[in-house]
């Protein structure tokens, strides 16, 4: 089975089985139950002739009328709730990569996950915590975070997970950038699944920023640097932002472009000034003597 039909097949379970159990699945589910009883009672109403009735007597329509519109508010204020839960957790992440350690960084990550009880909410934790100290230069403590958990186990999206948070560790922590480069393809070819699932496209776009910026800091020929663009211009995915931010930097040095490269580094130092991976220069990122052994890699999967 092709990694995009396991993936398919993956999602489709969870969201006929525990995907129902999580927060996420629970606020999704009730929004499309509100919708399906909104569907029915117009269908109702225009069988019973009261859309006729309206236009003779609007007075008579006024209480199923009122019921109609207090269905739209409570979806109004379910969508805004959960919007304002998402934008409170990427205020709440920003602000913490201000912190001088990324304890911070994993308390927003675990807020955010507390009570979740999704498939696989292990790979998503390990995850996060992973990218956390990576993002801070503690290498070891990001493999240990992957170690917690047995990929092997996993479908080859959540695979994919374990994938990008080692490469994103041996791009900055080890300073690995080819093997990075390696992991991060392998990863995005795990993660293959349909775009016509919800959130394969912010997906797809964080492996492939994952995988464009390895190929900067490894000097591959033609790296995507449009996709470092877009990804350093939104700030809805601050992890995503400050990589694709870091090795534009890098890029525009490489072309001498100070200006630029300066305006970028102001912007990681800005948000994130401990991440000492993250404010390397090129000569810093690439002297000698940087790059450690791998005996302690997670090797998520075969070399």
């Amino acid at each position: 089975m092709s990694n995009e039909n396991e993936n398919a097949r993956q999602v489709l379970g969870a969201a006929s089985g525990g995907y129902a159990n999580s927060a996420f699945g629970r606020r999704r589910l009730v929004s499309f139950g509100i919708w399906l009883v909104l569907v029915l009672l117009f269908l109702f109403a225009f069988n019973a002739g009261w859309l006729d009735l309206a236009a003779r007597s609007p007075a008579a329509f006024a209480f199923p009328l009122g019921i109609l519109l207090l269905w739209v508010l409570v979806i109004a204020g379910s969508y805004l709730f959960a919007r304002s839960k998402v934008s409170k957790t990427r205020d709440a992440y920003w602000r913490a990569l201000r912190e001088a350690d990324p304890g911070a960084l994993i308390a927003v990550a675990d807020r955010a996950l507390k009570g979740d009880v999704m498939p696989d909410v292990d790979a998503f934790r390990a995850q996060s915590r992973a990218l956390a100290y990576a993002l801070y230069g503690r290498g070891e403590l990001a493999f240990e975070a992957m170690g917690s958990v047995d990929w092997s186990a996993k479908a080859p999206m959540i695979q994919a997970l374990g994938l990008s948070a080692e490469a994103v560790t041996e791009l900055l922590c080890r300073r690995a950038a080819p093997r990075a480069h390696d992991l991060a393809r392998r990863a995005r070819e795990l993660a293959s699944i349909s775009g016509s699932f919800p959130g394969a496209a912010e997906s797809n776009r964080y492996y492939e920023t994952c995988l464009a910026a390895a190929a900067v800091l490894a000097n591959e020929p033609a790296p995507k640097l449009s996709v470092l663009e877009a990804s350093a211009a939104d700030s809805r995915f601050p992890q995503r932002r400050l990589i694709a931010s870091f090795a534009l930097a890098i890029a525009a040095e490489r072309a001498v472009d100070g200006e630029r490269a300066a305006r970028l580094r102001a912007f990681v130092r800005e948000a994130a000034p401990h991440c000492a991976p993250l404010l390397l220069s090129e000569e810093e990122y690439a002297a000698p003597g940087a790059w450690s052994d791998a005996r302690n890699s997670p090797a998520l999967s075969p070399k």
